[in-house]
């Protein structure tokens, strides 16, 4: 949601980073909440270790129920559609009561986008196409299973001697609702090693 509404990006990569290394730490996370040592995971600062606290004891974070409460309702689908923006977004949720894809397709069909503000009959025919080609995505793959397999490769890379550092790239970095491919980049004292 960080991404969705335009926060400060690196405090999303933050997030990100933060809840990667939770999925992969390999000692007890209990006695890390419980003996308050949460900062000794990499990238996790006091700001961070205390919202990992709240949901570890509550199940739930104030920041993420505020930020949702100021969103409207399919607001995470809709920002899905290229050329869609938070504003925009909200503009068709407070003109039209746009709730998600179909309710946006429906709008768009009956000729009733291109009356609200910032809209026009050309817009509404993007965004049909736009919600048109999510539909025909049969090759892309949804966000979470892109990451799990990325999670994997990631894994086995940092294991590799010959990889310094290495990290996902292109869409699934920009953490888009659907992958087509999954892009990494690596460095490396010896890339010719790693590219055999």
């Amino acid at each position: 949601l960080l991404n969705v509404i335009g926060g400060v990006p690196f405090k999303a990569r933050a997030y990100e980073r933060a809840a990667r290394a939770l999925e992969n730490l390999p000692g007890d996370f209990d006695a890390l909440v419980k003996s308050r040592r949460l900062t000794q995971i990499d990238g996790v600062g006091n700001a961070l270790a205390a919202v990992i606290e709240e949901i570890y004891r509550t199940g739930e974070s104030a920041m993420l129920q505020q930020i949702r409460g100021e969103m409207p309702p399919g607001v995470v689908e809709l920002n899905a559609i290229s050329g869609l923006s938070l504003k925009k977004i909200i503009a068709l949720h407070e003109a039209l009561r746009i709730e998600g894809m179909a309710d946006l397709q429906r709008a768009c069909q009956e000729g009733l986008v291109r009356a609200v503000k910032g809209f026009g009959q050309k817009a509404e025919a993007k965004i049909l196409a736009a919600i048109e080609k999510l539909e025909n995505r049969e090759d892309r793959t949804l966000l979470d299973h892109a990451l799990a397999e990325a999670e994997a490769v990631l894994h086995y890379l940092r294991d590799a001697p010959e990889i310094a550092q290495c990290d996902i790239a292109g869409s699934l970095r920009r953490r888009k609702e659907t992958v087509r491919q999954i892009h990494m980049i690596a460095a490396s004292g010896d890339p010719k090693a790693v590219i055999d």
